[in-house]
């Protein structure tokens, strides 16, 4: 038996990490928002630096190897209306 087909079966360690991984970065990333939320000034300054290159480093590892596609015209025009009617509607309460 091999080490990777223990627990985690014929997937192996590796499938259960990618499963994962994402769940990951988006508890590692709230984590870091919360703590540059609640420091004081001085330490608040160095961990948005950190936060802006790990949610940077993220977004880069993400897309790497994927071609940039833009979104479809459908998808764009409801996105901003529906925007547009967020907006106009807090004006009105407001």
């Amino acid at each position: 038996m091999s080490a990777f087909t223990g627990v985690h079966g014929a997937q192996g360690v590796h499938g259960v990490h990618k499963k994962y991984a994402p769940l990951l970065g988006l508890v590692a990333g709230y984590g870091l928002i919360v703590a540059t939320i609640w420091t004081e000034r001085a330490v608040q300054r160095q961990l948005f630096w950190i936060t802006a290159a790990f949610f940077f480093a993220a977004t880069v590892i993400a897309f790497w190897g994927k071609p940039l596609e833009l979104p479809r015209l459908s998808l764009t025009l409801v996105l901003v209306g529906l925007g547009v009617l967020v907006a106009g509607a807090v004006v009105l309460v407001a």
